[in-house]
Formats: C-alpha cells, sequence, structure tokens
C-alpha cells in the first residue's frame, strides 16, 4: 500500500471537489475503483455519495439497486457493522463476495472482485465507507487491509467533517434571508432582475400568490418570470432551483 500526501485531500473537505480527491487518495494508496459513502441511522441507512472513475457509473447504479429495492436489509455485512459500532465505536469488514448469495452476486457484484468497509461513529452519527476494486484488478493484499485499517479514523473523521460543514452550509443558506438570497444568484448574469427578485422568492418559500403580492405584478407574470429563468438555466423544478442556489452560496460573504 503506498502512502500519497493528505495534503488535497485534507484542504478540498467542505467542496465540492472533496470526494475527487478522497477517489484519487484512495486510487493512489491502494487501488480502489469505486466508492461508497453511507451514513447508518438506527433501522435505515442514507447514501451520502457514490464515486467510480470519470465516465463509469456503476458506484451509482449498484448502490442504487442495494438502497432502492432494500437489498441492504439483506447484507449480513450491515449487521456485523452494526455490532461493531455498537461495541467499539468502529468497525472493519472485508466482504467474501464468492460466499454471498446468488442474487447479491449477480444484482450488486458482478464485474467487481473485491469490497472492503470502513466504518466508525463520530458526533454527527455513523459513517460507513465501501471500498470496491474491479474484478480485472487482483484482490485487496494483506497490506492494503491493514494500511485502510490503520487510516480508517483519519478517513472517516474527513468524511464525517466533510459532511458536517456541507449541511451547516446549507441549513445556513436556506435560512437566509430575501435580499441575501437575491445578493447570491444576482451574480448570475443570464436573468434579468425581475427574474432574479421571483427566483430569490421561490427559495425563500413563497407562493406564486405571495410573489405576485409582495412584487405587485399578476401570479400568470409571476409564472412567466419563473418559466423563463428555469428555461435559462436548464432547470425544471424547484429542488433544481435550490440545488443551483445551494451550488453558488458562499459562508464566506454571509
Amino acid at each position: 500500500m503506498n502512502n500519497p500526501p493528505w495534503g488535497r485531500l485534507i484542504d478540498s473537505i467542505g467542496s465540492d471537489d472533496f470526494f475527487n480527491q478522497l477517489r484519487a487518495w484512495l486510487k493512489l494508496s491502494c487501488h480502489v475503483d469505486h466508492i461508497g459513502l453511507f451514513q447508518l441511522h438506527e433501522s435505515t441507512i442514507s447514501v451520502i455519495a457514490c464515486i467510480s472513475p470519470e465516465g463509469s457509473g456503476l458506484a451509482t447504479e449498484r448502490i442504487g439497486r442495494y438502497t432502492s429495492s432494500g437489498l441492504w436489509r439483506f447484507d449480513p455485512s450491515i449487521h456485523h457493522i452494526r455490532q461493531g459500532l455498537k461495541t467499539q465505536g468502529r468497525q472493519h469488514v472485508r466482504v467474501n463476495l464468492d460466499g454471498l448469495s446468488k442474487v447479491f452476486r449477480e444484482t450488486l457484484y458482478r464485474g467487481l472482485g473485491d469490497k472492503v468497509v470502513l466504518s466508525g461513529v463520530r458526533n454527527s452519527g455513523a459513517y460507513s465507507l465501501s471500498l470496491f476494486r474491479d474484478d480485472s484488478q487482483n484482490r485487496f493484499a494483506q497490506e492494503d487491509i491493514e494500511g485502510l485499517m490503520h487510516l480508517s479514523e483519519s478517513l472517516i473523521s474527513a468524511v464525517a467533517k466533510h459532511c458536517e460543514l456541507r449541511n451547516c452550509r446549507a441549513h445556513r443558506a436556506l435560512r437566509a434571508p430575501i435580499a441575501e438570497i437575491y445578493a447570491c444568484i444576482q451574480t448570475e448574469h443570464r436573468l434579468t432582475s425581475r427574474e432574479l427578485e421571483v427566483c430569490a422568492r421561490i427559495i425563500y418559500g413563497m407562493s406564486h400568490l405571495g410573489i405576485a403580492l409582495d412584487l405587485n405584478v399578476g401570479e400568470e407574470t409571476v409564472k412567466t418570470y419563473k418559466n423563463r429563468a428555469y428555461q435559462k438555466l436548464g432547470i425544471g423544478s424547484q429542488r433544481e432551483l435550490l440545488m443551483w442556489y445551494l451550488s453558488l452560496w458562499n459562508p464566506f460573504n454571509h
């Protein structure tokens, strides 16, 4: 196992580039091809990220099946991980893919040759990193596994801190007043001032009628400005508008 420098990974915590840097670091250190990041709750799990090489959607596809179909509930490694987290606050598992049921192998692990899971508990919750190698590669050597276990505390801390910062950032952004939202999105020069005013109020949570009354225009006019803005931004829903806003929001400007 190699030991690449941590600088870029640590510097990227809280940024949009964090998951790219995490994959690059794990690829250099022990040739990890795909990564699944989860937060473990009492009776459910939530996906934080699915990371594969550029041009590959394998992690997104397989983890999507794993969660949406409920297969994770029948994953023996999940029970083992939960037990370890309760008793030790951490757990590391190397999954024997050959020993899994045919459904698991064919549905989730076709094309994959090895899997190691690192898990740990932090103040913000329990986190799990699933690390995969393609079946075209050799399996993880014992040296790789020992190295990953040695570094797992730092990796889990980096993921947890990134999630905490991103959640805090989103919380602050969504609590911003209309004037602050407008100041943030006015950097988008494709939109007119009226389109920006309407978008700022949609982000704030106002209805079409509320925006019409606030701007002293008709409700249909509000819808026209909204539709024009959505078309210019290449989006089609309020959720996409919120995601666009969050991508622009900078906590150091507010």
